[in-house]
C-alpha cells in the first residue's frame, strides 16, 4: 500500500464527521484498488473535484435546489 511519507503533508487534519457506512466503504473499496492508503484515495477523489469547481464554489452537476440561500 502507498501512503504519503510521514510530515510531508501541508497542515494535517484530522477528520471528525460521520458519514453513511456505505460511503466509508466506498472510500475504502477505492482505496484497495488502488493500492493507496484511505487518507491518499480521498485526497485524490478531493483534488479532482476541486478541478471541477464553477465560480460559485460548486461542481457543474450539484443540485442546485439543494443549495443554501445566500446570506443576506
Amino acid at each position: 500500500m502507498t501512503k504519503r511519507r510521514w510530515g510531508t503533508r501541508v497542515a494535517p487534519e484530522r477528520l471528525n464527521w460521520v458519514i453513511a457506512g456505505s460511503k466509508k466503504q466506498l472510500v475504502k473499496q477505492i482505496a484497495k484498488s488502488a493500492n493507496v492508503s484511505e487518507a491518499v484515495a480521498l485526497e485524490t477523489i478531493l483534488d479532482h473535484l476541486q478541478s471541477e469547481l464553477e465560480p460559485n464554489g460548486l461542481p457543474s452537476w450539484w443540485p442546485r435546489e439543494e443549495t443554501l440561500p445566500e446570506p443576506a
